[in-house]
């Protein structure tokens, strides 16, 4: 259990980490919306899409720069899609191990 010391205790830890996962997962999507949509209108991205790219790329950019040769080849970034499966399978190992 959560104490209110400086302390963590063993149980929590896998449920903050699932919870970043999660959290990560949530903003990829978001990321995949926010263009879709921007994409579909013509609009310019903002804020909002500045954010997202930017708490997406660090994990995102990996993914696309192994992915080259599909990306090229189909012009489709199927990295959002990996990124969300990888979470996926990091979670269920996080829940596997504690």
């Amino acid at each position: 259990m959560l104490t209110f010391g400086a302390r963590l205790s063993i149980s929590t830890i896998p449920r903050i980490l699932i919870t970043l996962i999660s959290l990560f997962e949530l903003l990829v999507v978001l990321r995949v919306i926010v263009n879709l949509f921007l994409r579909i209108t013509q609009g310019e991205g903002g804020r909002i899409s500045y954010t997202l790219e930017k708490l997406t790329d660090p994990v995102l950019f990996p993914i696309q720069r192994s992915m080259g040769g599909i990306i090229s080849s189909t012009g489709i970034d199927f990295s959002p899609a990996v990124a969300i499966v990888l979470c996926e399978v990091l979670s269920w190992l996080i829940k596997l191990i504690f």
